[in-house]
């Protein structure tokens, strides 16, 4: 017992101060995810036997937990005592170390400090967030850059964007392949579109959802700028499409590397699907975002960026976008050919289209009616840009 609570103190200390240092908090949580997801896949890949002859181990007795239990069942000896003695005391200095340098720390001192000094952006990624400028022109160009800055230095929002192409291989890689490597079913022959659709899942929450979460009070620009309301909505939807196309080129990369079967039909289909769904969510979450914004911290990493009675609605709304999707893949079962799987979903593709442009229209005109209660409410939040 008070090994656990020497232990818990120590480590409640450690990760305080870790979460609260810029860059640090989310590669913290993305392991932790990932290692959420590391049983699922000891047991689907049937490694366990590999993994216990790769890890050094040492005899049980000197862990605390079988000390302690030998100690329980009445084994009191010297070996139980020292070993469970042995590893309170470390414990022990573990949570007083921890615990003072926690007491000496300061947390709006390093947000701070680490937001005065930003590092410097590297050449490459200058000339990536000025390529839209030069390829869409002004005010276009320079909206969908003003995005893709605000997008890279949001935790929220980088954290999404790692287990999109990781967490995803990590948990239907296994399922699809099994122990062996060599799937054969529907899953295997459709993995590349899969993983595309589930990484845009992850990310509907910080593209689609809450388009004007991340402005905050900022978005009042919008309103009073005499840049046309729907040049900001298509900037936003440019964003997220591009975002989307290098999501899916990076599972198609990491695969690849990792000597799965990626033919080039296949990438191409997991291109397809994931901007035919895209445009079916990028309808609903323009809607949602003119009739239910919320501002968002984007450093914070938890935390949904739309309203609960939002995320239940939208929750209802997934499988409605999904629909299309699937009427494709029951063509290709139907009529066993390419030529069906490529008629229907070019169909859905021209029927996201004009779902898209209606939805985007009537949002245009809803943000425009409601722009006191969207600012309002914007302002609301928290963070260095809140009213």
């Amino acid at each position: 017992m008070l090994f656990n609570l020497f232990v818990s103190a120590g480590v409640r200390d450690l990760l305080v101060r870790l979460f609260a240092r810029r860059g640090v908090r989310e590669v913290l949580v993305f392991l932790f995810v990932l290692l959420a997801a590391v049983p699922q896949f000891v047991i689907t890949t049937r490694s366990g036997n590999r993994l216990h002859d790769m890890l050094p181990f040492a005899p049980a007795v000197l862990w605390p937990w079988t000390a302690a239990a030998n100690i329980a069942v009445g084994q009191l000896n010297w070996v139980n005592a020292a070993a469970l003695g042995g590893w309170t005391l470390a414990a022990y200095v573990f949570g007083r170390i921890q615990f003072e340098r926690g007491l000496r720390f300061d947390s709006q001192e390093v947000s701070a400090r680490g937001s005065a000094t930003p590092l410097p952006r590297a050449s490459w990624a200058e000339a990536l967030y000025r390529l839209p400028g030069r390829v869409f022109g002004d005010p276009l160009g320079a909206l969908i850059e003003k995005e893709l800055r605000v997008l890279s230095r949001s935790a929220r929002f980088r954290l999404v964007f790692l287990m999109g192409f990781s967490f995803g291989l990590l948990i239907w890689l296994p399922v699809t392949f099994g122990p062996s490597g060599r799937g054969d079913g529907w899953f295997a022959r459709n993995y590349l579109a899969l993983l595309s659709v589930y990484a845009l899942i992850l990310l509907s929450d910080v593209l689609f959802w809450n388009v004007f979460g991340f402005d905050r009070s900022a978005a009042q620009m919008y309103f009073i700028s005499p840049v046309p309301l729907a040049i900001v909505f298509r900037a936003k939807n440019i964003t997220a499409v591009l975002v989307i196309v290098v999501e899916v080129t990076l599972i198609a990369l990491i695969c690849a590397a990792l000597r799965f079967p990626v033919h080039p039909q296949k990438l191409a289909e997991a291109y397809a699907v994931a901007v035919t769904l895209a445009l079916y969510l990028m309808s609903a979450g323009n809607m949602s975002s003119a009739y239910n914004p919320r501002p968002v911290n984007p450093a914070k990493s938890f935390r949904s960026s739309t309203a609960r009675q939002t995320q239940a609605l939208l929750l209802l709304l997934l499988p409605v976008g999904l629909v299309p999707i699937l009427l494709a893949y029951a063509a290709r079962y139907a009529f066993g050919g390419e030529l069906a799987f490529a008629a229907v979903l070019a169909i859905d593709f021209a029927f996201g289209l004009v779902a898209f442009r209606i939805a985007t229209e009537s949002a245009i005109e809803a943000a425009g009616a409601r722009k006191e209660s969207i600012i309002t409410v914007l302002g609301g939040g928290e963070g260095p840009i809140s009213g």
